[in-house]
């Protein structure tokens, strides 16, 4: 089996880096003496004095490794400013150009703030912190979400949570771990803490349809049928239709309407939801005509 690692190796390899090199910081930290990997652990000593065009410019890109290739070596780790997660696309400076070994990532925030690019160096390994004010969330917390997520995905539920909320506790401002904490309680049953913990989450990320339909989907199982229909509506009213979420919410509606017996409205609403990619009510639909 080739594993990422391995990939990892043998681009190294290909790219001409012989090793990861280390400096000594203003603080007498010595940086990395190793690619950075997404579990990595920094010492804030390795963060601190950092220029302000730290990977901004090609002169100055982020000697991060092999490992940036794909753009998601800091996934689930970085942070913007406020505590969101920004999406991240990775592409490569144009061939011909001097820098066209480099590869360019293009950050966008949930704030609708200036998209930022960077610059990142795959054949060479230095300093692993992002430039200001970005920043990641501790190894450790990393870790442990990682962790939970695997026993969610065992069946494990209790356990899940106690690593959620450990994750959560070292990394408090984290949007993504404030939404795993309501994820593991939610498959725990407990509707109710989950519908709190996917409200804190929302408090950093207040637009955030897939949060808003995760509380709608707490009221549901909390008997608030009412809300849960009105969220939903929300949710579709404030969406761009773009989204995946819309497919998600427009045959959850279609459900709801067919339920009540409205099936010219339902057959509508599953339309929707089949154009912008919702299988499932595509698969239902042939029969709506015929329900009561």
């Amino acid at each position: 089996m080739i594993t990422r690692a391995m990939t990892a190796i043998a681009l190294a390899t290909a790219l001409g880096v012989s090793g990861c090199g280390h400096r000594a910081t203003s603080s007498g930290a010595d940086e990395p003496k190793r690619c950075p990997t997404r579990d990595i652990d920094i010492p804030a000593a390795w963060c601190t004095d950092i220029s302000p065009h730290h990977g901004t410019t090609p002169a100055t890109a982020l000697q991060w490794g092999p490992a940036t290739a794909d753009g998601i070596l800091w996934e689930g780790r970085l942070l913007c400013p406020d505590g969101t997660h920004p999406q991240v696309s990775a592409g490569h400076v144009p061939t011909g150009d001097e820098h066209a070994h480099l590869m360019v990532w293009k950050l966008s925030c949930p704030d609708d703030g200036p998209k930022r690019t960077w610059y990142v160096d795959p054949t060479r390994c230095g300093n692993p912190c992002p430039p200001p004010p970005f920043r990641l969330i501790a190894a450790a917390a990393y870790k442990r979400f990682v962790a939970s997520r695997i026993a969610v995905y065992g069946g494990a539920s209790q356990r899940a949570v106690e690593l959620a909320k450990e994750a959560l506790k070292m990394a408090p401002g984290s949007e993504k771990l404030r939404w795993w904490l309501g994820v593991t309680l939610f498959e725990a049953r407990r509707y109710a803490d989950a519908l709190v913990a996917f409200g804190r989450a929302a408090q950093l990320n207040p637009n955030d349809p897939h949060l808003k339909l995760h509380m709608a989907m707490c009221k549901l199982a909390l008997g608030r049928d009412g809300e849960y229909v009105a969220d939903l509506q929300a949710i579709m009213a404030s969406t761009p239709a773009g989204q995946q979420v819309v497919a998600d919410v427009a045959c959850r509606l279609a459900m709801i309407l067919l339920s009540k017996g409205r099936a010219a409205e339902a057959e509508k609403m599953a339309q929707v939801a089949c154009d912008a990619g919702q299988a499932a009510c595509c698969v239902v639909m042939p029969d709506w005509e015929n329900s009561p």
